[in-house]
């Protein structure tokens, strides 16, 4: 009921909201309390309209910024390919009088939150180069030229200034291009007219309000490892998937982290610092889940240089094999699809997790029941012989040797020059001592 009053007060009266203090009224009018401009969070209101759009240009500006945001968290896919990654939604002010009329007429508005917002997807095209606006239901509303002198690979050279110079082959080259390629992300936001921003920000005043007057129900949810999440802003795509929904650089970087309202596993998160090298390191584990959609997660040392993030499930473990699929992906770049990844008859994981009757073929020692595992003795997942000393380590453990030393089996490598004119395979024989041949 307040509701629908309202929108009929806003037909007639926002046309001459110019500025806070009369947003402010409006609401006091509606609403007819004395608290409600208290309420009405000002700042929220100021600092949205800061950044309000007057015109395309300004919606290439802040597409070009969110770049330099987005692009150190734009992973890419396991086989790194070109493919499309995009941003989360950000809210964004706009001005409809500065833009193209065609541009205003081909947005779709769409409802979040009860108000009507315009969503749009920014993408520069790999091969023109123009920046491509697009609208709700993916219609081109909008192409900019690129600006003059205009370099593609500027995020590649600022990250790696002397690739040229580095003995690489062409379709190597390309590859790294690829991945740092900016085109490869999409930046999405949503279109908010003044009216509607007025309407957003009262509602989530109204319920941040509601919350502090309820405070010892939160501070229980917040033990439980739960919270007001009405405060985060939450992907379409964290229905089904685990999302980075936002980042903050407030004392760190501050990760909001959104997955299904059903998902009850704890997450890992990995951090790197050199997507090329494809190395992580294990960051964080054991983040709880359970009762929540969103958790927030701070690297205090985030800032001291670049680093890339992913979020893992610390639980799922396709195969069986001890490992998470996650770690399998990311730390050891093994098949999660598969218990022995790299065939040397150890499983991926660790000793004592996969039966005998599970993997028959595995290596066992001393007749036990559990298969070995590459993580108990220390080698790779992802080598047959991790220590290159040609027998594989399943091989090493079930006859006694060190799969981490090169001379355990005692071996021979090296090249042989024979300049005779003898044809035929040439035997080497090695012995450990000189009379035991």
């Amino acid at each position: 009921m307040a509701r629908a009053f309202l929108q009929k007060r806003w037909s007639t009266l926002l046309g001459s909201v110019l500025g806070l203090t009369c947003a402010s009224f409006l609401f006091a009018q509606v609403f007819d309390t004395k608290d409600i401009a208290a309420t009405f969070d000002r700042e929220a209101y100021i600092e949205y309209k800061a950044r309000e759009f007057s015109s395309i240009n300004d919606l290439i500006c802040r597409y070009e910024a969110d770049l330099l945001w987005w692009m150190p968290l734009a992973l890419p896919d396991t086989d790194r390919g070109w493919w499309k990654q995009a941003s989360f939604y950000s809210l964004s002010p706009f001005n409809p009088a500065g833009f193209p009329s065609d541009f205003v007429k081909g947005l779709v508005p769409v409802t979040r939150e009860d108000v009507a917002v315009y969503p749009v997807s920014i993408t520069e095209n790999f091969f023109t180069r123009y920046r491509e606006i697009c609208n709700a239901n993916g219609a081109l509303i909008a192409s900019v030229p690129p600006p003059a002198r205009y370099n593609p690979r500027w995020f590649v050279y600022q990250n790696y200034p002397s690739l040229d110079s580095w003995a690489l082959s062409e379709s190597r080259k390309a590859e790294i291009i690829g991945i740092y390629d900016q085109a490869r992300l999409t930046v999405k936001m949503d279109l908010i007219l003044d009216d509607e921003l007025v309407t957003l920000i009262m509602r989530r005043s109204l319920l941040v309000a509601d919350a502090q007057a309820q405070k010892a129900t939160d501070d229980v949810l917040a033990r439980k490892g739960g919270g007001n999440e009405l405060a985060m802003k939450r992907s379409l795509t964290a229905a089904s998937n685990i999302v980075v929904d936002c980042v903050s650089l407030t004392n760190g970087l501050t990760l909001q982290i959104s997955y299904p309202n059903d998902f009850t596993n704890r997450l890992e998160i990995y951090a790197g610092s050199d997507l090329l090298a494809d190395t992580w390191t294990l960051a964080d584990t054991g983040l709880l889940t359970a009762g929540t959609n969103a958790i927030f997660w701070t690297d205090t040392n985030a800032i001291a240089g670049v680093k890339y993030f992913n979020v893992g499930d610390a639980q799922t473990d396709t195969d069986n094999d001890g490992l998470v699929d996650a770690r399998e992906k990311r730390l050891y770049h093994s098949n999660p699809n598969s218990m022995d990844s790299d065939n040397d008859g150890l499983v991926d994981g660790y000793s004592g997790i996969v039966p005998t009757n599970a993997y028959p073929s595995g290596v066992t020692t001393n007749g036990g029941p559990y298969v070995e595992g590459e993580l108990t003795w220390g080698t790779s997942p992802a080598l047959f012989d991790t220590d290159d000393d040609g027998m594989s380590d399943g091989w090493e453990v079930a006859h006694g040797h060190n799969p981490l030393d090169p001379n355990d089996p005692p071996n021979v490598r090296g090249t042989i020059n024979y300049s005779g004119g003898q044809t035929g395979p040439v035997i080497v024989m090695a012995v450990e001592t000189s009379d035991s041949w």
